[in-house]
Parts: structure tokens; sequence; C-alpha cells
């Protein structure tokens, strides 16, 4: 068993968030060690391919973490389960608002949310959007889908309603790989 660190040692000049897609806990023994070591100086995880049964291990290995679970759809992907996002952000972190917003057409095979949250940590507001990028099909190439899932997800984080969110113009943003990661960085796109 892998023992829970004691105490938390962020730097207050940075915000580390780690997006990890966790792929049902398939691997548990290592992701536990990963997530137990990395929660030291972590102020934010956002996981991908959850079911509620790992969010409840998950919110118990990290109880010094406020959890939120989005369920999703019950999917016939991987293990015919429930597949869900969760963000957990440290205690004595502020959280504004947390939501999510379908990005494509949900089906029983895949399922694209934006799962965002704004925090307000060292009396700056933070947007983290984590993201299941759409993954069928099986490569991580562009396709059609793809590019239509990027820009819907480029309007939502940069552009929600009139308040612009980033230090770039919309006209910039061509291709999700080419322009949007080097900036969003707070964005995991599988």
């Amino acid at each position: 068993m892998v023992e829970r660190p004691r105490r938390f040692e962020s730097c207050p000049h940075r915000l580390k968030i780690i997006f990890l897609n966790i792929w049902h806990g398939h691997v548990w023994d290592k992701l536990q060690e990963f997530i137990l070591g990395e929660a030291v100086t972590t102020d934010a995880f956002c996981f991908t391919e959850v079911g509620p049964e790992l969010q409840t291990k998950l919110a118990n290995l990290l109880p010094d973490y406020r959890p939120f679970y989005d369920e999703l759809i019950r999917t016939d992907y991987l293990d015919g389960g429930i597949d869900g996002q969760g963000i957990f952000v440290k205690s004595g972190i502020n959280v504004e608002n947390n939501g999510k917003q379908y990005v494509y057409k949900v089906t029983k095979k895949d399922c694209g949310v934006l799962q965002t949250m704004e925090i307000v940590i060292n009396s700056r507001r933070v947007l983290i959007g984590s993201i299941h990028g759409k993954a069928q099909p099986g490569h991580k190439l562009d396709t059609k889908a793809r590019i239509a899932q990027s820009k819907k997800t480029i309007d939502l984080i940069i552009f929600p309603g009139s308040r612009p969110r980033g230090n770039i113009k919309k006209t910039e943003i061509r291709f999700l790989n080419a322009k949007i990661l080097p900036i969003m960085y707070l964005c995991h796109l599988v």
C-alpha cells in the first residue's frame, strides 16, 4: 500500500494541474502510486474515463481534494459501463463555477464532453478545461469531426458568451494542434 502524502507543498506562484486519461483504472496500482506521489504538489487533477465506482475510489484516495464528477453516458466502449470525467481541486482553492458542455454527438461508443471549472487561486481567476476528445476512429489524426469538435471547444473556452478568455483572436485559430495547445495549456485533448 502506498502512503498518502502528509502535507501540501505547492508553490504559491504556480498552478499545477495534471490531466490524465485513467482508462477506467485498469492499471490501478500504478495509477494510485502516481496520484499519491503527485498529490503533494498538485492543485488539481482532471481525469477522463472515470466510472462512478472509480470516482469513489479516487475520492477516498484524495481526501484533501474536493471532487467534481460528471457522469456522461452508458457506453459499450471498453468495459460496457458508465463513462464520466472527474476534476479534483485541492481544498482551500475557491471554485466559482463548474459545468460541462457536449462538443459532439453522443453515441454508445463515443462521447465528447468539455468539463470546465473556474477557480480563484492567488487572487487570480483561472478557467480549467478538461476534455475527452473524439476517440473514434482509433487513430489520433485530424478528421472533420475532430476539427469541428476543436472549434466548438475553442468557442466554449476562449469565447463563452461575450467575454473573451485568452489573448488570441478567433481568426488566428485554424487547427487545434498548431494553435491552441501552446496557448490553452490547461485544456487536455486526447
